[in-house]
């Protein structure tokens, strides 16, 4: 056996699986009434299985809702696009998971 044929073949197979992981990032910033609607429709899911409960109590909440009021920037949500979901939210439209973010996002919808 040609271990150079073999270690191309793996190499090929491994740069194929890397292109599959590859995190693409992309900043988008919603007013707050979007985001609102967004979980509303069920675009945006805020309790997927690996998120904990959510864990903050009103004044918890509170403070992020003043924090916003006065224009203070907060920690950057991120979001993972649901690629393998069986069911569609809209046509066309994309569906995404809370990766960090779901204790702030659930007080400003709550």
């Amino acid at each position: 056996m040609d271990t150079k044929v073999t270690l191309k073949e793996n190499l090929s197979e491994l740069q194929e699986l890397a292109k599959e992981r590859t995190v693409k990032t992309q900043n988008i910033e919603y007013d707050l009434e979007t985001l609102v609607k967004k979980i509303q429709k069920g675009i945006i899911k805020l309790n997927p299985d690996y998120q904990r409960n959510h864990r903050w109590d009103n004044k918890e909440s509170s403070k992020l809702i003043e924090s916003l009021i006065l224009n203070i920037p907060i920690p950057t949500i991120y979001l993972s696009q649901d690629v393998d979901v069986d069911e569609e939210v809209e046509d066309g439209v994309s569906r995404y998971s809370v990766i960090d973010g779901q204790q702030r996002l659930t007080a400003i919808y709550g």
